[in-house]
């Protein structure tokens, strides 16, 4: 007798997507040999939002990049967006002395240690950043003068800056989170965001949301980096991280006019899974309301909005990443699998029954990156899909950085 499951994996396969996102200062080695693992086994990876603000995790990034793209989709977040525009506005400053050009971009970016020590010597990277911090508070606007100021004070007005910075801009590693910031700007100015298809299901790949809700930001941010799910809006770097579930029911709203059934997501820093019921359910005064399911870390909870209702019940307290999510069938959905800074990720998968999501964390015993023994894994070059000539001094170094992390 053929099983129904059979059957459906013979039609649309299994593939699974991974999901790894808002890596911020967590260590994105560490996670490699799983990934590379689910490669291998024919799955992919999705990263919806690098937002990396460590330099040393770009090796191995660039890395499934480049050699992995076919089974790798890789997007551009808030954070990397200000790291190339803070580039080439302190670039400007410096090449062509623009002693009253000033901007929040470069203030973000500049007090950021790692990052620093590309910019600058690793040894005075931390001096230089607290610098910074002291001069910032004197002075309306960073200028010229004031970033003089603090280099005079480490010593470094002999440094040949234009010099310094044509070398960086031009670098490997920074043409590669400039080309996906370039990307995002276009995908974003014609609203053709990417996606991906899952038995036969349309599901849209966004670092924020696909609408604006940060109509208080500056004009040049690619907003649809920024928005997110959470109430309020930015204002000098600083947001109110509390859910707004408004704000996910006009996301949904949106993607079901386009024609989407989901989006996957990352920026708000909160695991969360979001499904729409398909039918409305009548409330106590016989009125009609739409309900929605949300998960995150603190619990399940129950949203009601209708033409007399907007409210909500907590169901439990059971985080997200130890419940099995509700499989999604025909119902509009939103999943975040939180920050890989946190130590967060997770995947969807087709099923017989329909999608499911799952989220993980490090912490936890079942957390599949934990079967992979990176010692072992990494001594194989041809499972990576590497030519014997390709980097093996990389590979040295990935094994002394993963060995706690089995």
């Amino acid at each position: 007798m053929i099983e129904c499951k059979d059957v459906f994996e013979k039609l649309y396969g299994s593939i699974k997507y991974t999901i790894v996102n808002d890596i911020h200062t967590g260590d994105f080695e560490r996670i490699m040999p799983y990934l590379l693992g689910e490669i291998e086994d024919g799955n992919k990876i999705l990263i919806p939002g690098m937002d990396n603000d460590r330099f040393d995790n770009l090796e191995a990034i660039k890395y499934l990049d480049e050699y992995h793209f076919r089974n790798v989709l890789m997007m551009a977040a808030n954070h990397d967006e200000c790291f190339v525009k803070a580039m080439y506005e302190f670039y400007n400053i410096i090449a062509f002395s623009n002693i009253n050009y000033s901007s929040p971009m470069i203030q973000m970016d500049m007090k950021n240690v790692d990052w620093m020590k590309w910019y600058f010597s690793e040894n005075n990277a931390e001096w230089y950043r607290d610098i910074v911090k002291e001069e910032l508070p004197k002075h309306d606007n960073m200028t010229l003068n004031s970033l003089f100021y603090a280099f005079g004070r480490i010593g470094a007005k002999s440094i040949d800056f234009p010099k310094e910075f044509r070398q960086i801009i031009n670098s490997p590693h920074y043409l590669f989170i400039d080309d996906l910031v370039r990307d995002a700007e276009e995908e974003s100015a014609e609203k053709n965001f990417p996606e991906i298809e899952i038995i036969g299901k349309k599901i849209m790949v966004l670092h924020g949301v696909p609408i604006d809700f940060e109509t208080k930001m500056e004009k040049g941010y690619n907003h649809y980096l920024w928005s997110g799910l959470t109430q309020g809006s930015r204002k000098k770097g600083l947001q109110n991280k509390s859910f707004d579930p408004r704000k996910a029911i006009a996301v949904l709203d949106y993607l079901e006019k386009e024609g989407y059934q989901g989006l996957i997501r990352g920026h708000d820093h909160m695991p969360t899974f979001i499904i729409k019921s398909k039918h409305p359910v009548t409330m106590t005064d016989g009125t009609k309301a739409t309900k929605f399911n949300i998960y995150t870390k603190f619990g399940k909870f129950s949203y009601y909005v209708g033409k007399n209702w907007f409210g909500y019940q907590k169901m439990d307290d059971k985080p997200i990443y130890q419940r099995k999510l509700p499989i999604i069938t025909d119902e509009q959905f939103i999943f975040c699998a939180g920050p890989f800074e946190d130590a967060y990720y997770g995947e969807i998968k087709p099923t017989h029954k329909g999608l499911k999501c799952k989220v993980y964390h490090a912490s936890q015993d079942n957390a599949p990156h934990k079967k992979y023994d990176a010692l072992k894994y990494y001594k194989k070059p041809e499972i990576l899909g590497r030519d014997s000539l390709m980097k093996m001094h990389f590979d040295k170094e990935m094994q002394k950085k993963m060995q706690q992390f089995t």
